[in-house]
């Protein structure tokens, strides 16, 4: 694996230590560590899946079958304000970043892709979001809002 494929692994895998307090509902379980694989290192998290075994479906899959719900619209609305409320930088918001998990037969939002999280390109921009929570919390606005509307969900 690259070294930067090493890198990437690695924020993720500290992504995920810093945002599980806030975000434990939504996004998997990580392994502490980066594994030796027959690959190179790799980072070992849970797999999302259904009650009956099945991997979890991505978001896009509930738009196109028009089966968003107002309990999905729900989780994605708590979803967006703990991220506010706690300036986590993360702003990879696309449709294949969420899933939704079938659990005790209701639908359960998840976020599965925390390599963006403080993940701009050092000579694009300035990282000023780590400083400054505003500016943090404009760039999640901006582009979660982009996903809702996309998804016709409306921000409460």
């Amino acid at each position: 694996m690259r070294p930067t494929g090493v890198s990437q692994l690695q924020r993720e895998l500290n992504a995920a230590q810093i945002c599980s307090a806030h975000l434990e509902r939504y996004i998997p379980n990580y392994d502490n560590k980066l594994v030796d694989t027959n690959l190179g290192p790799g980072l070992v998290c849970e797999i999302i899946r259904d009650d009956d075994g099945t991997p979890s479906l991505p978001i896009g899959y509930y738009i196109d079958k028009n089966m968003i719900t107002q309990d999905i619209t729900a989780q994605m609305n708590a979803f967006y304000n703990i991220l506010m409320e706690h300036s986590i930088p993360i702003y990879d918001f696309n449709v294949k970043n969420f899933l939704i998990q079938i659990k005790n037969g209701k639908p359960i939002l998840r976020f599965t892709d925390l390599k963006s999280y403080n993940s701009y390109k050092p000579f694009t921009y300035l990282r000023l979001e780590r400083c400054i929570p505003g500016l943090a919390r404009c760039i999640i606005r901006r582009r979660l809002s982009r996903l809702m509307r996309s998804l016709s969900l409306h921000q409460q």
